[in-house]
């Protein structure tokens, strides 16, 4: 690779810098360095640490959606997750959690910097002597053990890393294009699979083929490349170092490094130190050899803006040159260009922090600034880019606070800075993401209206996995949440400046259906951040009626971008259900949608989402654990009123396609539990569900009667021929999305009530089942349930109750519960494991109290 960084590199620099620094107008933007902002207590510390040492993140939001970041004595690090809060169903931050072992393992050093593995599952933490330790997050999103130990031959700030990042797996992400509607009414988006380059850890996981093992490379302040990945022995980590260059004496040493895959497995690296030499490398590894193949591309001496007073019109008034810094470091790997096919090249970003010299009597309340470098590393191109181009952004009276982050596969660049202000712009030119004024097209919510809520200055910003979310560390240490909104939380009114309320809601509800789409195809697949914005616009905006339309429309919406299909009333693979971890997500948007709190009823929309996760945490387990004014109503209207008015899914879960295939799937193990085959068992599980069943005053055999009596009469209706294919999937969207019961199956609902139970009114025991307690379920509203739910826990997992005073785990986003006492048995399944790690719901537990 030709970066172009040759002997023209310098004139082509000094004509960038006299573009950037000339003597330009107070208000063309952040080429004055305008003094004029208030910093906040302790930035001067924040940048000093930015300015000594790349690889300095204090704060970090992981893919999977858990939030860490070093305390304010430099010894801990704390945990935070979002949560939706049983009590009123909003979402928040947990409380901070700081795990003991971290200060004991980095012997009393101070921590420097945080970083999250792709999978947002490993956290690598360095220290200031550069020991860098692995910690990975187990059965609940507060607790991590050690996955890898470092201990170093020797303790000095000569080993502490200046640049770092974790290699990739052998995947592909999706590149989206914007979000347009077109002319027949309907919106649409494309999207490109991108398999993700550079080199990556050959050893593979046994249990997820494919899935490669962890690995982590870092840059060393003496100017090592060191290599930390998982042995095919996932017990046994390895790690080897190379030279990316000799450093002779302490004026060389690196200060910064930022690493990005390249193409044809390898990496760049790029470098800067206390000369202001800048260098540009391309690494591979040889991974048989354990050594690193460095190319030396460039070196580019005294690679800084050198200002003068008068190059500035905000210097002018002072005789004292400003102390300016190279503050972060970072190069965007390769990637598609979303409007073309053709392939970006690497950008290169340099960040100089500025801050007034103390003795300038005139600003004493600080107002430090950025200057943002950029170069597009190009191919066999003659020189450096035409100039470093300055970016064009009014916020420039505020220094970047180092939270850049990358989105959209590096085509969307986010840039926050500590007076709180965060900013997406294009990585082709650096320019703000306009806004669509015709709300005809999305790209994310910030080009439709929703802002982050300001909430004064801060310390260091992070962005969620969707970009939906921010956390701040403020002035005093303290860790606030931001959610996307519409602004200063107004009216929708004031937020379409005018135009149509309902196409400003039909514009929201695609886009979130749209990013939700999005966060499915993703490696991670977290979508708390976009269900917490959603149930902030919609508790702002929305009354009882739009909210019930606006969950119909997303669901129904989400399932089509992402191409599943809700009908499984023609499937007779039962197993087809199980394949993708899809229809757990989308009912999980459904469950979290419709809950309003442990004490409010939840919707019916809500209830039967919450029943069928129920049912397929169910089957998976079988599968592989045990091989008034209604006169003028319809009768379809009627019914569906009862239903809503009742608020139980019971019907519905015999409707809907979904849940019955379940049913009939867990029927097939229920069949198998007979006496003949309990007295050859040696296992108690088989005489526990026994008894279980056998007490019921309705049998299996009885229920699943009912259960096929439905199912044919479904399968006549659908196949009648006064049912199209369109109609048929209309009808399953409808019932699944709110509980309705279509005109066109109220025949299956008449042959239900007047045929199928008519003839088992006589064999069941009629008595027995109207008495039976089935307020633990949660599936009604009468007050026998909700006493029941004031009064107990259940454990959801065994289904079981939970005595008063045990410990327990939440989940973070549907508030089930599950005993923290019972641990998952050792050497079982991966799958057995996971259940132990998440909720039915497919989220993550979080333990209340005190750690065991």
């Amino acid at each position: 690779m030709d970066d172009g960084m040759d002997d023209g590199m310098d004139d082509a620099m000094d004509d960038g810098l006299d573009d950037l620094f000339g003597d330009v107008p107070l208000d063309d933007g952040p080429a004055q360095l305008p003094n004029i902002s208030i910093d906040p207590k302790g930035l001067q510390q924040s940048i000093d640490d930015l300015w000594l040492s790349g690889a300095s993140q204090k704060l970090a939001w992981s893919s999977a959606g858990f939030i860490a970041y070093i305390t304010q004595d430099r010894l801990r690090v704390t945990f935070q997750s979002l949560y939706c809060d049983p009590t009123d169903a909003q979402w928040k931050l947990t409380e901070g959690h700081e795990t003991k072992l971290i200060p004991t393992m980095h012997n009393g050093q101070s921590l420097k910097d945080l970083c999250w593995n792709t999978a947002g599952i490993e956290l690598a933490v360095s220290d200031v002597c550069g020991r860098i330790n692995f910690y990975s997050v187990v059965n609940a999103s507060n607790r991590c053990n050690v996955v890898r130990l470092n201990v170093p031959s020797s303790e000095d700030n000569l080993s502490a890393i200046v640049g770092r990042m974790w290699l990739n797996s052998d995947r592909a992400l999706p590149l989206s294009r914007p979000l347009v509607k077109t002319p027949n009414g309907q919106w649409n988006f494309t999207t490109i699979r991108h398999k993700l380059t550079g080199p990556r850890n050959p050893n593979l996981f046994q249990d997820v083929p494919g899935k490669n093992k962890p690995a982590f490379v870092a840059v060393t302040r003496t100017g090592y490349i060191k290599l930390i990945f998982q042995g095919l022995d996932g017990s046994r980590w390895l790690d080897f170092k190379g030279e990316l260059d000799s450093v002779g004496t302490s004026s060389e040493l690196l200060t910064h490094a930022a690493l990005c895959d390249d193409r044809d497995d390898s990496m760049l690296v790029a470098t800067y130190g206390t000369s202001r030499q800048l260098r540009l490398y391309k690494v591979k590894i040889a991974w048989s050899k354990q050594t690193f193949i460095v190319d030396h591309l460039k070196i580019s001496d005294d690679y800084f803006p050198h200002l003068q007073a008068e190059d500035n019109v905000a210097m002018k008034q002072s005789t004292h040159l400003p102390f300016v810094q190279l503050s972060h470091l970072e190069i965007i790997s390769p990637c598609p260009d979303e409007r073309s096919k053709d392939v970006l090249p690497a950008l290169l970003l340099l960040v100089y922090t500025y801050v007034p010299s103390q003795l300038q009597e005139s600003h004493p309340q600080g107002g430090s600034s950025s200057i943002l470098l950029r170069a597009e590393l190009q191919n066999a191109v003659p020189a450096l880019h035409s100039s470093f181009e300055r970016l064009g952004t009014r916020k420039s009276h505020s220094s970047l606070d180092g939270g850049n982050q990358v989105l959209n596969i590096g085509t969307v660049i986010a840039f926050s800075f500590c007076d709180g202000t965060i900013e997406f712009r294009g990585r082709a030119d650096l320019e703000m993401l306009p806004r669509d004024e015709t709300y005809n097209q999305a790209l994310n919510l910030s080009q439709i209206g929703f802002e982050f809520p300001f909430d004064g200055p801060c310390l260091h910003t992070v962005l969620s996995p969707n970009s939906c979310a921010a956390v701040s560390i403020d002035e005093k240490y303290e860790l606030k949440l931001r959610l996307l909104q519409t602004p200063l939380g107004g009216a929708v009114e004031q937020v379409d400046e005018g135009r149509c309320v309902a196409a400003f809601i039909e514009l929201v509800t695609e886009t979130f259906a749209f990013q939700s789409a999005l966060c499915c195809q993703s490696y991670a697949n977290q979508h708390d951040d976009i269900t917490a914005v959603m149930r902030r616009f919609s508790t702002q905006h929305l009354n009882e009626e739009l909210y019930g339309q606006y969950v119909q429309t997303f669901m129904s919406e989400l399932y089509r971008f992402i191409g599943f299909s809700v009908d499984y009333s023609a499937e007779t693979k039962p197993e087809v259900y199980f394949k993708s971890g899809i229809h757990q997500t989308t009912l999980s948007l459904q469950l979290s949608l419709g809950f309003n709190g442990n004490f409010r009823h939840s919707t019916l929309s809500g209830k039967l989402a919450y029943a069928i996760l129920q049912l397929r945490w169910a089957s998976l387990t079988f599968a592989m654990g045990l091989k008034n004014n209604s006169a003028n109503m319809t009768p379809e209207e009627q019914l569906s009123r009862t239903a809503r008015e009742l608020n139980t899914p019971a019907l519905s879960i015999l409707l809907v396609s979904q849940s019955r295939l379940l049913l009939k799937y867990n029927c097939r193990f229920f069949r198998g539990i007979s006496p003949e085959i309990i007295n050859k068992s040696q296992d108690p599980t088989w005489s526990e569900l026994a008894i279980m069943f056998q007490s019921y005053p309705v049998s299996i055999s009885q229920f699943e009667s009912i259960l096929l009596e439905v199912e044919a009469n479904m399968k006549k209706v659908y196949s009648s021929g006064s049912v199209s294919d369109s109609e048929r999937r209309d009808i399953e969207k409808s019932m699944l999305f709110s509980g309705a019961i279509p005109e066109a199956i109220m025949p299956v609902v008449e042959a239900l009530f007047t045929t199928t139970i008519k003839n088992l009114k006589e064999e069941v025991k009629a008595a027995e089942l109207y008495f039976l307690d089935i307020s633990w379920l949660g599936l009604s509203d009468d007050p026998g349930t909700d006493q029941w739910k004031k009064e107990h826990q259940l454990d959801v997992v065994h289904k079981t109750q939970i005595p008063n005073g045990k410990r327990v785990k939440r989940c973070v986003r549907c508030c089930s519960v599950k005993d923290d006492t019972v641990q998952a048995p050792k050497g079982v399944a991966n799958w057995l494991t996971n259940m132990w790690r998440c909720c039915a719901c497919g989220d993550w537990w979080m333990a209340l109290g005190e750690d065991p």
